[in-house]
């Protein structure tokens, strides 16, 4: 089962390390990671995207809470929350696909960030199945280059974040 975990965590040096050892640990494999800065500079927010059985899902997390680094993690399965990604593609272009590829990027709401003789590059944000599909659209035009930032997420609830 796939999980979606937002680790509130001192903005320290290897904090990145200690929260992906307790699942590395478990043997879970992490399929999207990002870590960065929340409003409070000394705090960033991991959120952590993984697969495995929920109880050996629940034992990594409760690793994660025994580490001084982490102050508050939460496993967003539980509840609704927005996810989000970004995605940066450079397609091959040809006078030809230019039509397509302007088409596929209209539709999915990307937009154009730089365009040389041969390529076009394509910035995506959204969730991940719209950037998968964006990216079903435009493979066959040929992808030069491809990079995702990994999934981050905050629950939908109202409640301000428990105090710090």
């Amino acid at each position: 089962m796939k999980h979606t975990v937002s680790c509130l965590v001192k903005n320290q040096r290897g904090v990145l390390a200690q929260v992906s050892a307790a699942f590395a640990g478990k043997g879970i494999n992490i399929e999207s990671l990002a870590v960065a800065e929340t409003e409070h500079p000394e705090i960033s927010r991991a959120t952590v995207v993984v697969t495995g059985d929920d109880e050996t899902v629940a034992e990594a997390e409760r690793q994660c809470r025994s580490l001084d680094v982490v102050i508050r993690i939460e496993d967003l399965g539980s509840e609704e929350f927005y996810a989000r990604e970004l995605m940066l593609v450079k397609l091959r272009v040809e006078p030809d696909t230019i039509p397509s590829i302007m088409q596929a990027s209209e539709l999915f709401l990307a937009r154009v960030i730089g365009m040389t003789d041969r390529t076009i590059t394509i910035e995506l944000a959204g969730e991940h199945r719209a950037l998968d599909g964006f990216l079903k659209m435009v493979r066959p035009l040929g992808i030069v280059a491809l990079a995702r930032s990994g999934q981050i997420a905050v629950s939908v609830g109202d409640e301000e974040e428990r105090e710090l």
